[in-house]
């Protein structure tokens, strides 16, 4: 699959971004922990509709947002407007983070 551009909002510790790779060869690359992986799973979600980490889905969600938001344009259709979203549960349904004493 050939991806023209990807968009993503809420998700994970991205930015909002719009990402448009370059025909030929890219290279991501950066420190720890700034979202060098979490952009190529915001790819990912398009080939199949879920995490190669084996993520559930409120666990895509940006820290601080209610829902993850990702839209990807691709070489198949050239505009093809495929949407990935997820929304976290009601607060009431939420479980508390496990803390470690």
């Amino acid at each position: 699959m050939k991806v023209l551009s990807l968009t993503a909002r809420g998700f994970r510790n991205l930015e909002p971004l719009q990402f448009s790779p370059h025909e030929g060869l890219n290279v991501i690359c950066g420190e720890n922990a700034q979202g060098k992986t979490n952009l190529l799973e915001a790819m990912w979600l398009f080939t199949g509709g879920r995490s190669f980490r084996g993520a559930k889905d409120a666990e895509l969600v940006r820290v601080g947002e209610e829902q993850a938001r990702t839209a990807e344009r691709n070489g198949r259709s050239n505009w093809a407007a495929t949407l990935w979203e997820t929304h976290l549960p009601p607060p009431a349904q939420r479980q508390a983070p496990h803390r470690v004493p």
